[in-house]
């Protein structure tokens, strides 16, 4: 939720598209479109509302996009940490966080099979370049031909000045 109440949310039906909806439910903005030019994106890794835009991280390809507000494009730069694999990303005080499971990364990967995987947290700073790991934890995967899926539930949430890892 935006700190005015609206909603934002990611779909892939039809592509990547990130919509804003106002508090009384009408469409704001359809963010994104498929393709790799600017302001175009293949695999997104997720988004922040900040105070003043819409940041979208994406893996393919890899740069981090600005959008006003208003759902207008402003700007982008490459990132050169990979985010393939993040399922989170959040903002609280300023500071933003990630989570991203290493199992691309991984030996395991290549194989079928059972297996515990780490799932690290970082703090991410604004241009994205320097991702510090801040924390490990493992989760239990199963892979199948190149197809990883969590046997454990897990979601994080920030409040306040807190990440909640479930």
């Amino acid at each position: 939720l935006g700190s005015d109440g609206s909603l934002y949310f990611m779909d892939h039906g039809d592509g990547p598209r990130l919509y804003r909806y106002s508090p009384e439910g009408k469409l704001v903005s359809k963010l994104l479109k498929t393709g790799q030019g600017p302001g175009e994106v293949q695999n997104p890794s997720g988004y922040i509302v900040a105070a003043d835009r819409i940041r979208v991280l994406a893996w393919i390809p890899p740069k981090i996009m600005d959008f006003g507000l208003d759902g207008r494009y402003l700007r982008e730069s490459r990132v050169e940490e990979d985010s393939h694999g993040l399922w989170f990303l959040g903002m609280a005080e300023g500071k933003i966080y990630g989570i991203r499971v290493e199992v691309f990364s991984s030996a395991s990967f290549g194989n079928s099979g059972r297996f515990t995987i780490l799932n690290s947290v970082y703090e991410i700073p604004p241009d994205f370049r320097s991702w510090k790991k801040l924390y490990e934890f493992p989760v239990r995967m199963l892979i199948k031909r190149r197809n990883a899926f969590r046997l454990d539930p897990i979601d994080a949430v920030i409040h306040g000045s807190s990440l909640y890892i479930l």
